[in-house]
């Protein structure tokens, strides 16, 4: 997806698309887990977890991300790396 696609979906999500939202969960989903997987050293119950939690997250504060500041897969990642810190 190019970014001004992603841009379009993430817009369209803040408006309260469900489908962008779910465009972006698909899209996205692969990446944190695998993410999450590595930070949760191997550990795939609280890596499936913190992934969750992740898109549940972000689904209530999807109007605080600014894509001039990040891109949106990065702003999972760093979100998913803050959760994945907690003991």
């Amino acid at each position: 997806m190019d970014v001004n696609c992603e841009i379009f979906a993430v817009h369209a999500a803040q408006t309260g698309s469900e489908q962008a939202w779910r465009h972006l969960s698909e899209r996205h989903f692969d990446a944190v887990c695998r993410f999450c997987v590595a930070i949760a050293r191997g550990r795939r119950d609280l890596a499936e977890e913190v992934a969750h939690q992740v898109f549940v997250i972000a689904a209530r504060r999807i109007n605080r991300f600014d894509p001039d500041l990040a891109t949106f897969r990065a702003w999972l990642l760093g979100n998913a790396r803050f959760l994945g810190n907690l003991p």
